[in-house]
Order: structure tokens, then C-alpha cells, then sequence
């Protein structure tokens, strides 16, 4: 296995080069907002044959010229949890804007979306990093246990540290970061800004936990764990919206992701050793064992 994530990233950063290109074109033309959604479409299109051409060159042969039909139905059935939790996932991180707007009105959602924006600009950062490393701990899963295991647990603790690595300095500069970027109008989204920032953490954690629960192949405890996550969400913002408004909408995000990454790990045993993974790094050593990663 080789870490080689820096192809994926080029195909990525291409696609935004191309789809910023069109955008660009099309709002020069004024063209309907209809043409922007089949961009946005367009752009994952786009994305799945550069990656196609990037693999075609590193491998020296087109990937489909051949395949197995049984191989390919176990992939289909394999991912099928994912494409499933793709959706729950979609859910899970817009309905508490829908239900903002239904129970506070839609100024608060305005309030509400400007920190939640800054805050998920950061969400692809630890998929990038989980990317690069997930071929050196699944290459040595069979043939050395204990390394494995020792790696996940590494994997853990950069991405859980990391997130706090960010979530502490935005913290303290929140009410700077929505001034520069929104102005006074928008300060009322500082307060957001510093609790919804922490949902990071359980951002981070999750991806780890899926990387873990693929391996292993547990791609069903991967939907089950978004379910629940996105079930406690919506019973939260019925709870704290009302009476807390935006700010209400932003405990329940925190809270909720904390139970679908981390909490409710504890209450299955296939997977419960992710809990212990995720608690394990809370030990601020964790991280700096990292240097070691790929010994």
C-alpha cells in the first residue's frame, strides 16, 4: 500500500478549478439558478473520471477493461450501508437549519448559517489526512496486528487533536472572524461560532471511526451510529430551539454529534473498541507519538 493521497488531491483541485470556471461563466451570462445545481452535479462527474485518468496513469492500464461480476456485487453490497449513511449524514447536518427556520424564524437561520459555514469549511481537512494514511494501517492489518492497532490509535489521536488544535484558537477569536468576514450585522453569530466550533471534534472522530469500521468491515454500524446521531439531533432541537433559539440549535449539534461519533460506540460491542480508541487519545501524550506513525 503507498500513501499517496497527493493524486486524489490533485484530481480535487482540478475539479474546483474547472466547475469555479464555469460558475464564473455562468454568472457573467446570468445564466437560471437550474444551471448552477447541474454544475454542482456536474462537478462529481467531473471529479470520478479525473480520478478514473489519474489511476489509468499510475497503474499503466484502464481499471474496467475487466471485471469480476461476483467481486462487483460484494463491492455494491458492501457500500450500499454507505451510500445509505451518505444520506443520513446529508440530513443529519442541514435539518437543524430546517428546523431553526420552523420554530425561531428564518433571521435566526441567517445568524445560524454564517457560523455554521466557517465551521465546515474545516470538515474536509481530516478526510484529507485520514486518506493519505489509510493505505499504511490497512496494508499491515493481517500481518501485524499489534502495529495496526497502534497506528489506528495514532489516526486517532492527530485527528482528535487536531480538531482541538483548531477549535481553540477560533474560540478566542470568534468575535474577530465574524467581524472581518460579516461585519457588526452578524454578531450575534459569535456565540455560535464558539459552540459549534467543538462539534469539530466529533467531526474529526467520526471519520476516524469510519476509516476503523470499513476496515472491519462494520459499514453497517457506520449507518447506524449517523441514525442515531441524526434521531438524538432532531429530539434535541425540538427540546432547545424553542426556548434557546439559534444558540439552542448549535448545543444540539454539539451534543448530538458527540452521541452518533462517540457515545453511543460504547453500546455495541462489535465496535466498542472505537470508543476506546477516541477516549485513549484524549490523553494529550497520544498525539506526540505520532512521529512514529509509519515505524
Amino acid at each position: 500500500s503507498q500513501v499517496q493521497s497527493k493524486y486524489t488531491v490533485w484530481a480535487q483541485t482540478l475539479q474546483l478549478f474547472l466547475g469555479s470556471l464555469i460558475k464564473i461563466a455562468l454568472i457573467i451570462w446570468e445564466a437560471p439558478l437550474i444551471w448552477f445545481a447541474a454544475v454542482f452535479s456536474f462537478e462529481f462527474v467531473i471529479l470520478s473520471a479525473l480520478l478514473l485518468l489519474m489511476y489509468s496513469w499510475r497503474a499503466g492500464r484502464f481499471p474496467i477493461r475487466s471485471y469480476k461480476i461476483n467481486y462487483v456485487r460484494q463491492l455494491l453490497n458492501n457500500s450500499f450501508p454507505l451510500l445509505l449513511t451518505g444520506m443520513a449524514i446529508l440530513i443529519y447536518m442541514k435539518i437543524d437549519q430546517v428546523m431553526l427556520k420552523e420554530l425561531a424564524g428564518a433571521e435566526s437561520v441567517g445568524i445560524y448559517a454564517a457560523a455554521v459555514k466557517l465551521c465546515e469549511v474545516l470538515y474536509p481537512l481530516p478526510v484529507l489526512v485520514a486518506g493519505s494514511l489509510y493505505p499504511a494501517i490497512i496494508g499491515i492489518k493481517d500481518t501485524n496486528p499489534i502495529l495496526y492497532h497502534s497506528r489506528l490509535q495514532k489516526l486517532y489521536a492527530l485527528l482528535i487533536w487536531g480538531a482541538f488544535a483548531l477549535a481553540i484558537p477560533i474560540t478566542f477569536l470568534a468575535e474577530w472572524i465574524i467581524d472581518i468576514l460579516y461585519g457588526k450585522a452578524y454578531i450575534e453569530s459569535v456565540i455560535i461560532l464558539k459552540i459549534y466550533v467543538w462539534a469539530g471534534i466529533f467531526v474529526f472522530m467520526s471519520v476516524a471511526n469510519n476509516k476503523w469500521m470499513v476496515i472491519e468491515n462494520f459499514q453497517k454500524y457506520i449507518l447506524l451510529t449517523a441514525l442515531l446521531g441524526m434521531c438524538s439531533n432532531i429530539i434535541l432541537n425540538v427540546i432547545l430551539i424553542p426556548r434557546y433559539g439559534a444558540t439552542g440549535a448549535a448545543f444540539a449539534t454539539l451534543i448530538s454529534y458527540g452521541i452518533g461519533s462517540y457515545i453511543c460506540l460504547l453500546f455495541f460491542p462489535k465496535i466498542r473498541a472505537g470508543f476506546w480508541f477516541a477516549t485513549k487519545s484524549l490523553n494529550p501524550y497520544s498525539v506526540f507519538a505520532f512521529s512514529y506513525y509509519l515505524k
